[in-house]
């Protein structure tokens, strides 16, 4: 199945933000978050839902 341009988009855009949330975290300088070392906190950093952090399972 192919995928949509607009949903590889979306899938590049959500990386960069959980990739910066991460940095921010690891750097001590959480933005929205509690900066715990946690899926959980590490989507609620990057602005996603926590089953768009992770591996994907098919």
């Amino acid at each position: 199945m192919l995928r949509s341009s607009k949903a590889i988009l979306e899938q590049q855009t959500n990386h960069a933000r959980i990739r910066a949330a991460r940095d921010r975290i690891l750097a001590g300088r959480p933005e929205r978050s509690n900066g715990a070392l946690t899926i959980v906190a590490l989507a609620v950093e990057a602005g996603v839902p926590p089953t768009g952090v992770g591996p994907r399972r098919s």
